[in-house]
């Protein structure tokens, strides 16, 4: 929706005032002068917009009742949907530290930002051959004999649009949100400009098995589109950033793919990645491209860190991805054991959880050629190859699309490590002996490996896990939920037999399995009730029949 400044000034003045006690200012004194040097030091190794700044207020009552004083030489431009921040034009001749300092510690103000600009991170290719060869080394094809993905699941694509258009994406898009151009913010057009959210797009979910181009890497999830980043340097404020996060979890993303980051952070862009991983939702960022790639480690001192690591790949909630070259003079490497780290791509353990192909990734481009946009990152109409962490870090979004689509019910911190479990380690230094490579963390993406499908020759039961719980209902005072995964390593999926077997005190009731849910079963037992339930899975495949397994969980009342 878009606002005039005055309409929002009268809709805030509406809500009831806030009485607050306003502190004043002694731009003299040597508290503020030491403030300002550090504000300075801290904008000097940042990239921001300039003459602008944001204000996070207590609540939303709080701009009504600031008085002209705390407000002055300053216009709101800008007030987000989900959180009491405004973004505010200098009008003044101060710099940017000079406004933060001069507000920072007002009553009614909780905090005070700089606009970090956020670039997104590609890095621009000629297009070449029609085929995917980034897909050989994450093993998408042993993925895609377990799950190509389900309608069910959303994918946000916070980027520069999408051709919603475009045979590969067209009935995928099912929300569009503009926060980059002001005339045209709020629901609907989400044109791409450059190519490098199509491109994304392509990756985690392009039409598969459908006769045309190219197969992404969910055939079957859908699509959420933001327009945050754009025009001719590709980038985005960390305030839309923020905005395009909130719309995504409010609108039912599962998963968030943001090819995009920049040095340094603030509390508004960790309070809104906080805020989507406890809604349940995975975050999945490029650990960026400078040239060369540069190293990046955490000092423990959040002062520093938050100012000096890449975001938001930094972040302890995101998983961060770095790109691997495939190149060679041979041909496109597919031996991920061959993979070399992209010379482009910034690495270090702490912005980087796993790594997947990041050069010549070929994908969708929008219906524009690239002569009618000269910045445009693409130079075919419809496909291109394209370079950069941007376009490896789809690759794992729509690998944590398949485990959703596979398993519903599996959870951020679940999507997380089955990722970090099913990659391939890359032998890198590892200085503090916490088993994770330095410099490309857990190694390179396998998300047939993270399904639970290997994809070796001939097959065997693996592993199997019991998960079971208590869960509450509004229908009965308790119900068992017993979840069942296993790892099965084959080509062919074996037709697998669940038999579930309970002796429990009081009765349990039911033991249902649930068709949604493969591999899941539903019971009701009573409060005080207490037993054992044994679940025993039988695999067979082209006859062969695997050894049984057996899974036990025992409740204690």
């Amino acid at each position: 929706m878009n606002f005039s400044r005055l309409s929002i000034f009268a809709i805030l003045l509406f809500l009831v005032a806030m009485s607050t006690a306003l502190g004043s200012t002694d731009l003299n004194g040597d508290g503020y002068q030491a403030r300002l040097v550090q504000w300075q030091d801290v904008l000097s190794s940042q990239e921001y917009v300039q003459g602008e700044i944001i204000v996070e207020f207590d609540d939303a009552r709080t701009l009504s009742s600031l008085d002209d004083e705390t407000l002055d030489g300053l216009d709101l431009t800008d007030m987000f949907q989900y959180r009491p921040v405004g973004v505010f034009e200098i009008l003044s001749e101060a710099s940017v530290a000079e406004i933060l300092t001069r507000l920072e510690g007002r009553a009614g103000i909780r905090n005070v930002y700089p606009n970090l600009i956020r670039r997104c991170a590609y890095v621009p290719n000629d297009p070449s051959y029609n085929r995917q060869e980034y897909m050989a080394p994450i093993d998408s094809e042993g993925a895609w004999d377990v799950t190509t993905g389900s309608a069910f699941i959303n994918v946000a694509v916070i980027d520069t649009g999408i051709d919603v258009e475009h045979p590969e994406l067209t009935g995928k898009v099912i929300w569009q949100e503009n926060f980059k151009d002001p005339e045209l913010q709020g629901a609907g057009n989400v044109f791409d400009d450059s190519g490098h959210g199509t491109g994304t797009a392509g990756i985690i979910g392009a039409w598969g098995n459908n006769g045309i181009g190219i197969a992404g890497m969910g055939w079957d999830i859908r699509l959420l589109a933001f327009r945050a980043c754009g025009g001719e340097d590709l980038t985005c404020t960390i305030a839309d950033e923020v905005k395009a996060i909130d719309s995504a979890v409010a609108h039912g993303a599962h998963v968030i793919n943001l090819s995009l980051g920049g040095k340094g952070t603030n509390t508004l862009e960790a309070q809104a990645i906080k805020s989507a991983w406890n809604a349940g939702v995975i975050i999945v960022a490029a650990s960026g491209n400078e040239d060369p790639g540069q190293y990046y480690q955490a000092t423990g001192d959040p002062a520093i860190d938050l100012n000096e690591l890449y975001y938001p790949a930094g972040f302890s909630e995101v998983i961060g991805v770095a790109a691997l070259s495939n190149i060679s003079t041979s041909g496109p490497i597919t031996d991920p054991a061959l993979l070399t780290r992209a010379e482009f791509s910034n690495y270090g353990e702490d912005i980087v959880t796993v790594a997947a192909v990041g050069t010549r990734v070929y994908t969708t481009t929008p219906f524009r050629l690239k002569s009618e946009v000269e910045y445009a990152i693409y130079a075919t109409r419809n496909y291109s190859r394209l370079d950069g962490t941007s376009f490896a870090c789809p690759q794992v979004a729509g690998a944590a699309a398949l485990l959703l689509s596979n398993n519903p019910g599996l959870t951020p911190l679940e999507i997380v490590t089955l990722i970090q479990q099913g990659a391939m380690p890359m032998g890198g230094p590892d200085l503090n002996g916490n088993g994770v490579d330095d410099y490309m963390g857990y190694g390179i993406l396998n998300v047939a490996a993270s399904i639970g499908n290997e994809g070796s020759a001939g097959g065997v039961f693996e592993s199997a896990e019991l998960l079971a719980g208590i869960v509450p209902s509004p229908l009965f005072a308790n119900d068992i939920f017993v979840l069942v995964r296993c790892k099965i390593g084959c080509d062919v999926p074996p037709l697998v037999t669940y038999i579930v077997e309970s002796t429990f005190e009081n009765g349990i009731i039911g033991m249902e399995p649930l068709p949604a849910h493969p591999g899941s079963f539903l019971g009701k037992f009573s409060p005080d009730g207490s037993g054992t339930i044994v679940v025993k899975i039988l695999g067979e495949s082209g006859g062969t029949l695997f050894p049984q397994l057996e899974c036990e969980f025992v409740h204690v009342k």
